[in-house]
């Protein structure tokens, strides 16, 4: 993981220097290339985290997001780190951009180290690194073309559409541990 986060910090990095006609079809082939299961959470995490301020993150990041499937979308943008050599495990594993999140708020930071650099303390505070997480959440799952793909495969009542109830069981309760989480911060007040 850590060869392929330096891969993807130098594209993120480059991201506004991409001509603008050229970002999309390159993070698109660079996602493809290393596995959308496994790095396209980490990239639309480290894009929201590396620029907080840049109007142009949020409908990129949606844009990206829409050109895989409903259940990759769902799964890679909410499920923890995959299991051994599975796509189909993968994918299952509910709630990855959570649980980096979750990992950005302990101590051990194993997943947001090596993706977010939260060793580097160059004004970095782990509340700012959630902040910014949370803030690509809402606009990833309020996209149309996801609401009608889900709404599709759900309808088709097939082994598809039972993985993305498992998947959204997994977001729910992945969520309210985080408010729980959040709200009991050893009473501290996170946000």
């Amino acid at each position: 993981m850590v060869g392929a986060a330096e891969l993807l910090l130098s594209f993120v990095a480059a991201y506004e220097h991409v001509p603008v006609h050229r970002r999309l079809s390159l993070f698109t082939s660079l996602v493809e290339t290393l596995g959308p299961d496994d790095f396209l959470f980490a990239l639309l995490a480290m894009l929201a985290e590396k620029y907080p301020l840049d109007a142009s993150i949020l409908p990129f990041a949606v844009e990206l997001s829409s050109h895989f499937s409903a259940e990759i979308r769902l799964s890679v943008s909410f499920a923890s780190p995959a299991q051994p050599n599975s796509a189909l495990q993968s994918r299952q594993t509910a709630v990855k951009y959570l649980d980096l999140i979750f990992d950005t708020l302990n101590s051990t930071h194993t997943l947001s180290e090596p993706l977010l650099g939260l060793s580097d303390t160059e004004g970095k505070s782990s509340r700012d690194v959630v902040e910014r997480l949370l803030s690509l959440l809402p606009k990833l799952l309020a996209s149309r073309r996801l609401i009608s793909r889900i709404s599709k495969s759900l309808q088709q009542g097939d082994i598809d559409s039972t993985r993305l109830r498992d998947v959204f069981g997994n977001l729910l309760e992945k969520t309210l541990s985080l408010a729980d989480d959040v709200k009991s911060d050893n009473g501290r007040k996170l946000f």
